[in-house]
């Protein structure tokens, strides 16, 4: 018996599929990123074909991940940075959902192991230093090229847990605010893609606070 078609999910972005090999259109929604659950729904299907799924465990989950086929647990032991299959004939309706953990964590660079970037789960976060002395004008893309850089103050704090010094911003999905870091207290972290307009870092100095 020949071996059902597959399809992989690893990119949790809402969205639309026609899978050619079997005539099914899935639909996926929800966003992992902001810690909601992903639904990878059949729109429409004749029923006629079995294909599988093979929705990937993303590395940043930061708890148990979870998988459902209609509303049923598939297993109970799931690891990261692995594909766990769901094989049928789907019907119209059916859907795969998934809950994977997020949270706030560090990655250090290879070659400096006290050189971080802020993630929430997937996310990268910036810091945004201010626009002081920055015109608000911006007829060109080289209008603030002749502004004086600035220090990529340090983090100064002992812990490498960054949920120890970022505290959320209210009704700021993703937003936080530095504390207790020394240098970098009360600077404001939010998704790099959001950060337009103004300076940013990425790259920051984990030291211990003193």
């Amino acid at each position: 018996m020949a071996a059902s078609p597959i399809t992989w999910v690893n990119l949790y972005i809402p969205g639309e599929l026609t899978l050619t090999h079997s005539d099914i259109t899935v639909s996926q929604k929800g966003k992992a990123a902001a810690g909601e659950d992903v639904a990878v729904t059949v729109v429409n299907s004749d029923k006629t074909k079995p294909i599988t799924l093979f929705p990937r465990i993303p590395r940043w989950v930061s708890d148990t991940a979870t998988v459902k086929v209609n509303g049923e647990v598939m297993n109970d032991a799931i690891s990261k940075d692995a594909c766990h299959p769901a094989t049928g004939r789907w019907k119209s309706g059916d859907n795969v959902t998934l809950t994977l953990p997020a949270a706030l964590r560090l990655i250090r660079t290879r070659d400096d192991s006290k050189m971080v970037s802020v993630f929430y789960g997937p996310v990268l976060l910036a810091g945004e230093p201010g626009i002081d002395t920055m015109s608000n004008d911006l007829p060109n893309k080289d209008t603030h090229l002749d502004l004086a850089s600035i220090n990529v103050p340090d983090i100064a704090n002992s812990s490498s847990a960054p949920a120890d010094w970022l505290e959320s911003i209210n009704n700021s999905p993703l937003a936080y605010k530095a504390k207790d870091t020394g240098p970098a207290t009360s600077i404001i972290f939010r998704p790099f893609c959001e950060v337009h307009h103004q300076r940013y870092f990425v790259y920051w100095k984990l030291q211990p606070a003193k």
